[in-house]
């Protein structure tokens, strides 16, 4: 069994001890699943100068919440992000009419046979504005900095987010970086999402149905650091999602973001898809334990 089964072998082993340490704990659980064309391989080589849309990378969201006395908030989960690969967490957090905040230490899991953990710290901060708006920055950043071995890896995130709230929808804006560091043999691997997006979400009080449309720019990066190699796609997106309460306590989310173009940059500069679609898909399942348990 290679490497890439042996990681993944262990990462859904750790998933079923989560869920069921979720079962158990959590008054609210979020389990999504993410499925794309639009992000660099894992092992794509600096030699590789071509645009590809066949290549599909998957990721996946398991996070639980308990509310505590007090306005406190534990906060846990583990996510296979397209960019940041896998990651664990567990965090404490406050949240009132006025202010949210969190601090939460994070590990990098299995994300390579030289250093299968890699530890940080996320956190974030933000404002409610006289009941109409909301204002947000969220960082993360890892204890390893300095990757000089085969295998040693980070982790960062980047952060900033706004919305102003009106009766029946509100409007938004939010920039966000997603880097992921990897020391390999012969090179370091840098690769790194950048986004700007404007979105608007459409609510009704009583209505079971809440409508989200985002527009933005992306930046994909992948960069050999000790080569001198650098692919990088810009894309326009659109995407539009859905979340639907079924009942009290239980609510699903379908949504994409779909590429309306997808230019190549840097060394990829001239690549085009052509007429391929690129687009990434996500579904999810919310439920609120606390509000099921009374709705029996």
């Amino acid at each position: 069994m290679n490497q890439t089964k042996k990681r993944m072998v262990a990462i859904a082993t750790l998933m079923i001890g989560v869920c069921v340490s979720f079962q158990a704990l959590a008054t609210e659980l979020t389990l999504g699943f993410t499925l794309g064309n639009q992000e660099f391989a894992v092992d794509r080589s600096p030699n590789d100068l071509e645009l590809e849309s066949d290549l599909y990378v998957a990721g996946f969201e398991l996070s639980g919440i308990t509310s505590l006395p007090y306005g406190l908030r534990l906060a846990y989960g583990i996510e296979r992000d397209l960019q940041l690969r896998t990651l664990g967490y567990a965090g404490l957090g406050y949240r009132d009419d006025r202010v949210f905040f969190s601090v939460t230490p994070t590990m990098g899991l299995l994300n390579s046979s030289g250093r299968p953990v890699s530890p940080g710290v996320r956190s974030s901060i933000g404002f409610f504005i006289l009941d109409r708006a909301e204002l947000e920055f969220s960082l993360m950043r890892p204890f390893l900095t300095g990757l000089s071995d085969p295998g040693d890896n980070n982790q960062s995130y980047d952060g900033v987010r706004g919305a102003i709230f009106f009766d029946g929808y509100l409007i938004g804006a939010e920039w966000s970086r997603s880097t992921y560091r990897e020391r390999e043999s012969l090179f370091l691997r840098l690769q790194r999402k950048q986004e700007y997006a404007v979105y608007t979400e459409i609510f009704q009080k009583n209505v079971p149905y809440r409508v989200t449309l985002r527009l933005g720019y992306q930046d994909r990066i992948l960069e050999f650091e000790d080569t001198a190699t650098e692919v990088r796609t810009g894309s326009l997106v659109f995407g539009p999602s859905i979340l639907v309460q079924h009942r009290p306590g239980l609510s699903s989310t379908i949504g994409m973001s779909a590429a309306i173009f997808t230019l190549g940059r840097e060394d990829l500069a001239g690549e085009s898809i052509g007429e391929e679609f690129m687009y990434t898909m996500n579904v999810g399942l919310v439920l609120d334990l606390a509000r099921l348990s009374r709705a029996r």
